[in-house]
C-alpha cells in the first residue's frame, strides 16, 4: 500500500509538503546537523541527491532530498544561520521553472552549496538558468559542475545579484543572452577562484563566460573556448564594473567583433596571467573603451587572429611593468615600463615576441593543480641559445597593482596550479612558475687512498623529483663517464666513484631541469667538490736497537706522509702513539711489560709481537707488524 500511496501524484505532493513543513520545524528549534540553540548563529547542513533517498526528509545524505527540497529549506531558515546544502555525488537535472531553477533567497549570512562527495553536476538541460542569488544573499559555490545552463537574460548559469562566491568549480555549455556562464549585476560582488569556464557562449553581445556589471575578483582560474558574437570572447566589463584577474588563464576565446579575450568599458586589473590563442575581428586580446585596463606580470602570447592583440593598438593597457608581448601592440617599444618588452623589440638576433612564443606550451593542458595552464617549457621549440624572457625575472620586490590574499608582492602569491615561490626569490612572469633552481655538490671525503670509493652527491634546491643531474671530473674520469645522467629524486643525486692514480680531482654537477614536467629549471653548481686522492705507500720497518740493560729496544720505522704512529704491543710491550708532520724515519722505543718483563728478569730473555699502525692525515690507515727478541743482562 505504501508504493502505492506514494505513487498517487496528488497524495505525493502532500507528502512532500508535510516533509518539507517538519524539517522546516526541525531547523527552526535547531535540531538539524551542526545547529545550536534557536538565539545564536550555526552553520545548518541539508542534505541532497539526485534522487531523492531514505526518508528523504534532507537530514542526512543516507535520507537526502532533492536539491529544489534543499533550497525550499534552506530560503525558509532563520537568517541567524548559515546553511549548507551538501550535494551526493551524481547528475542533477534540474526543472525548468523560468527564468531560473534555484532561485537563492536566503538572507543569512551565507548559503553554500558544496559537494558531500565527488563532483556533483548541476545541468540545466538548456532549458533554465541554474542559480540566481537574491539582492540580500550570499551565495557560495563549492566543488560543483555546472552545465547547460540557459538564459534569454543576464547569466546562463548563474546570475548573481548580492554575493557570490565560487571556487573549486566548472562551467561547461552554459548560454545567456550576455554572460553565458555568470552575469554580475550593477552593485554586486563575486569572487572566482579555482574553477574552470570552457566553451560557454553568449547569444546576444558579449561575455561568453561572464559578463560584469559589479564587482569580481577573478584568481587561479581558466577561461577556454568560450564565445561570444560581438564584444568579448571571454569576459565583458560594463560600465561601472570593477574586474581583477590574477593567476590566470585565458586562452582560445572567441569574439564576432572586438575583444576576443576580453573587452572592457569599467575597470580592469590583469596581473601575473597569460593570454594566448584568442580570436575577434580587432583586440584578440582586449579591446576597450576607456583607458582603465592595467596590465603586469602578463604574457601576452600570441593570438589565433585580430591583427592587433591589443586595442586600440599601443595605448589599450595601463603598462604596470613586467609584461610580454609578442606582436608590440600592447607593450610600447619605445617606452616599456619596468621590466616589460615590446614583442618587435630586438632580442639578440631574435625579438622578444619570437623568444617567449619558443618557450610556451601551445595550448593549456593539465600541469598540476585544479585548472588548466600553459607552460612555460624547459626546453625553447623550436630551439634557442636565448634565454626565456619570461623566467626568473621577476624580483622579489615588484609589487601587483591589486591585492591577492593580502599580498601584493608578486613573488609572494602562488601560481595558477597553487606553487609558491621560494621566499625572497625572483619568479616569473604570467600564470605558470617555472621554478629556478640551485644546485651543489659535496664530496664524501677530501681526501681517500688509491681505488677507495668516494662519493659526490649534487643537491638541487627547491627539491625536484625528476630530471638526472650531470657530474664532471674531467675528460676521461670515472665520474664524467659513469655518471652523465643520474636521477634526482627528491633533490639529490648520487655518483660513487673511484680513482687509480692519485692527484686531486676536481667534480661539478649539472641538473637537466625536469624535463617535459616544466617545474624546475636547469642549474649547475658554482663551485666544486675536490678530493685528493693519496698512493697507499707502506710503513716499513728498518731495524732496532737493543738496550740490555733496561731490556728495551729502539726500532726505527719509515712513514711515506705526514700522520699518526701507534705502536701496539698486545700487553707485552707498552703500547705508544706519536705524530708527525713530515714523512721519513721515526724512532719508537719498545719497552717491555707484563710476561714480557717477567721473562727477561727470571732469563734474560723473551719475544713479543709489535704492530706498527699508520694513520695518515690523508689517506687510508695502513700496518706492519714484526716478533722482536728482547735481552736483558742479568743483575749485578
Amino acid at each position: 500500500m505504501s508504493g502505492e500511496f506514494e505513487n498517487t501524484p496528488g497524495h505525493g505532493r502532500r507528502r512532500s509538503f508535510g516533509r518539507l513543513l517538519g524539517i522546516a520545524a526541525l531547523i527552526g528549534f535547531g535540531l538539524l546537523a551542526g545547529s545550536s540553540s534557536p538565539a545564536q548563529a550555526a552553520t545548518v547542513s541539508v542534505y541532497a541527491a539526485p534522487t531523492a533517498t531514505g526518508a528523504s526528509d534532507c537530514s542526512s545524505p543516507a535520507n537526502a532530498c532533492t536539491i529544489t527540497d534543499a533550497l525550499t529549506l534552506a530560503n525558509g531558515s532563520s537568517v541567524l544561520d548559515d546553511m549548507r546544502i551538501v550535494l551526493g555525488n551524481g547528475t542533477y537535472l534540474l526543472p525548468s521553472p523560468t527564468p531560473t531553477a534555484l532561485p537563492v533567497t536566503f538572507a543569512g549570512p551565507s548559503l553554500t552549496f558544496v559537494a558531500g562527495s565527488g563532483t556533483p553536476t548541476l545541468n540545466g538541460r538548456k532549458a533554465t538558468r541554474l542559480i540566481s542569488v537574491g539582492p540580500a544573499s550570499n551565495v557560495i559555490v563549492d566543488g560543483l559542475e555546472l552545465v547547460s545552463g540557459q538564459a534569454s537574460a543576464t547569466g546562463g548559469a548563474i546570475l548573481n545579484d548580492g554575493k557570490l562566491e565560487v571556487t573549486d568549480s566548472t562551467f561547461i555549455g552554459n548560454n545567456g543572452a550576455n554572460g553565458g556562464a555568470i552575469g554580475t549585476s550593477a552593485g554586486s560582488t563575486s569572487k572566482i577562484e579555482d574553477s574552470t569556464f570552457s566553451n560557454n557562449t553568449a547569444s546576444a553581445v558579449g561575455g561568453g563566460a561572464l559578463i560584469s556589471f559589479g564587482t569580481t575578483i577573478i584568481g587561479r582560474s581558466a577561461f577556454l573556448n568560450n564565445e561570444a558574437p560581438v564584444n568579448g570572447g571571454g569576459i565583458n566589463i560594463q560600465p561601472g564594473g570593477d574586474v581583477t584577474i590574477s593567476n590566470s588563464t585565458i586562452a582560445g576565446n572567441v569574439s564576432g567583433g572586438l575583444g576576443g579575450g576580453m573587452s572592457n568599458l569599467g575597470v580592469v586589473d590583469v596581473q601575473s596571467s597569460t593570454i594566448a590563442n584568442n580570436t575577434a575581428t580587432s583586440g584578440s586580446v582586449i579591446a576597450t573603451g576607456n583607458t582603465d585596463a592595467t596590465f603586469a606580470g602578463v604574457i601576452v602570447a600570441d593570438q589565433s587572429s585580430g591583427g592587433d592583440a591589443c586595442n586600440p593598438n599601443g595605448t589599450a593597457i595601463v603598462d604596470a611593468g613586467y609584461n610580454l608581448d609578442t606582436d608590440g601592440t600592447c607593450v610600447s617599444s619605445a617606452t616599456p615600463a619596468e621590466g616589460s618588452h615590446s614583442g618587435t623589440t630586438a632580442y639578440g638576433a631574435s625579438t622578444y615576441g619570437e623568444v617567449l612564443d619558443s618557450y610556451l606550451a601551445d595550448a593549456p593542458a593539465n600541469n598540476g593543480g585544479p585548472t588548466k595552464t600553459i607552460a612555460l617549457l624547459n626546453q625553447s621549440e623550436p630551439a634557442t641559445t636565448l634565454a626565456n624572457p619570461a623566467f626568473n625575472v621577476v624580483p622579489p620586490g615588484f609589487d601587483l597593482p591589486a591585492e591577492v590574499g593580502g599580498q601584493t608582492a608578486a613573488c609572494s602569491i602562488s601560481d595558477q596550479r597553487g606553487v609558491l615561490p621560494a621566499t625572497s626569490a625572483n619568479c616569473a612572469i604570467g600564470a605558470y612558475l617555472l621554478q629556478a633552481t640551485a644546485t651543489t655538490v659535496a664530496s664524501s671525503a677530501p681526501a681517500v687512498a688509491r681505488n677507495a670509493p668516494v662519493t659526490y652527491t649534487a643537491t638541487v634546491v627547491p627539491a625536484p623529483d625528476g630530471g638526472t643531474v650531470a657530474f664532471d671530473d674531467g675528460a676521461g674520469n670515472p665520474a664524467t663517464t659513469q655518471c652523465a645522467s643520474q636521477s634526482v629524486v627528491a633533490g639529490e643525486a648520487k655518483c660513487t666513484v673511484s680513482y687509480a692514480t692519485p692527484g686531486t680531482y676536481s667534480a661539478s654537477a649539472s641538473y637537466s631541469g625536469d624535463g617535459d614536467s616544466n617545474n624546475f629549471a636547469a642549474s649547475a653548481s658554482v663551485d666544486p667538490a675536490s678530493t685528493t686522492v693519496v698512493s697507499n705507500r707502506p710503513v716499513k720497518i728498518l731495524g732496532s736497537k737493543q738496550n740490555r740493560k733496561t731490556g728495551a729496544i729502539t726500532i726505527k720505522v719509515q712513514i711515506p706522509s705526514a700522520g699518526t704512529v701507534k705502536l701496539i704491543g698486545y700487553k707485552q710491550v707498552a703500547s705508544t702513539s706519536k705524530q708527525f708532520g713530515t714523512s721519513g724515519v721515526k724512532k719508537f722505543k719498545a719497552t717491555p711489560k707484563g710476561n714480557l718483563a717477567r721473562s727477561l728478569a727470571n732469563r734474560g730473555r723473551g719475544r713479543a709481537l709489535v704492530k706498527f699502525q699508520f694513520l695518515p692525515d690523508v689517506g687510508a690507515p695502513v700496518t706492519k707488524s714484526k716478533v722482536f727478541q728482547f735481552f736483558k743482562n742479568a743483575a749485578g
